[in-house]
């Protein structure tokens, strides 16, 4: 390949639904606001509906309230941690409320947890009142129920989390290479139990089907790689495949499993990586954003794919305009959408 491809698994899957989608969701996005189209594709990106949503609240928290306790050995008041989410979120709405995401000043490192953009808000995607109050009391609900969490072993989550003798939440500065493709993932949580490494995903999903055991394969992957570096560079013990843990955790549905983590399932994950790489290669050429010509992305032909996708909008916009973006047309057009009932199940 010509030049270094860096991505996350989720591209891998994007890719595979629509090419239009990916390059709205991995080429063309920037937090910049010199390009309007670039900044728009960034703003719905960032966007979430109000269940992503919930979940990346529970995920907040648990990185930036629950995780520093456990690694302090600190009590914690799972009423109170479920009280602050709740808090939290408000904060997060009323940012998204009140856009002040499209104020140039209010960029997400400098706004911290507060930043939000919410699809409500954004697109002016329908909702009633009665949904907003569903999500802070499913919020509530699923924080206060963590100690009830059992492992596959039939002990406690709390407990096994206790044991961690090394945790860093929301991991994002390891990376894997090969074959001149960087896969950079997020870990919810790593940590050493037992003197295993444990790489640990949250998960807040209603799906009994939806299968998540490749990303974790690629966070093993990371760590076994991150420490076979640190090994040769004389900096730390070198780890095997029985050295790491995958372990799901849906905190909804309050179970957790484990998935299995060898040189079989690495081959496997690995191949796909390698395979799906060449199709992003074949699109982007190497070439800079600048450079990438939106009708070389096709649309998909599944209208499921295209109905859920959060760029539905933007990409219909552009395909009326013979591929062509105004970002006033758009705005007035988003604005002008009559709001509707909207049921969501929790």
């Amino acid at each position: 390949m010509s030049n270094k491809l860096e991505w996350s698994f989720s591209a891998l899957s994007t890719l595979r639904k629509c090419n239009r989608m990916y390059y709205f969701q991995y080429l063309a996005p920037s937090h910049h606001f010199t390009n309007s189209l670039r900044r728009r594709a960034h703003e719905l990106k960032k966007s979430k509906s109000l269940l992503m949503w919930r979940g990346s609240v529970i995920d907040k928290i648990m990185e930036l309230e629950i995780m520093p306790r456990i690694k302090d050995k600190l009590p914690i008041d799972y009423n109170e941690m479920a009280n602050r989410a709740i808090e939290l979120a408000k904060r997060q709405f009323k940012f998204s409320e009140d856009r002040l995401y499209k104020v140039k000043e209010n960029s997400e490192s400098k706004v911290g947890a507060d930043y939000c953009i919410l699809d409500v808000h954004d697109t002016n995607v329908p909702y009633k009142e009665e949904d907003l109050s569903k999500v802070y009391s499913s919020i509530k609900e699923i924080i206060q129920n963590i100690p009830l969490i059992k492992m596959p072993n039939g002990s406690l989550l709390v407990d096994f989390l206790a044991k961690a003798t090394f945790l860093i939440p929301n991991l994002r500065a390891w990376g894997f290479e090969f074959e001149n493709v960087k896969i950079s993932p997020q870990l919810d949580l790593f940590m050493f139990v037992d003197n295993k490494a444990v790489v640990l995903d949250w998960k807040v999903s209603e799906s009994d089907v939806s299968d998540y055991s490749r990303q974790l394969v690629i966070g093993g992957i990371t760590v076994l790689d991150t420490y076979r570096r640190k090994a040769n560079e004389g900096k730390g013990k070198r780890l095997g495949y029985d050295d790491i843990r995958l372990i799901e955790v849906n905190l909804l549905k309050q179970n957790a499993k484990e998935h299995p983590f060898n040189k079989q399932v690495v081959d496997e994950c690995v191949d796909y990586i390698y395979l799906n790489s060449d199709d992003v290669e074949m699109l982007t050429d190497g070439k800079p954003f600048d450079q990438l010509n939106i009708e070389d992305f096709p649309i998909t032909d599944k209208e499921g794919t295209c109905m859920f996708c959060k760029f539905r909008s933007l990409c219909t916009k552009i395909l009326l305009n013979n591929n062509q973006y105004h970002e006033e047309t758009y705005d007035n057009i988003v604005s002008a959408k009559q709001p509707a009932q909207l049921e969501i199940s929790f």
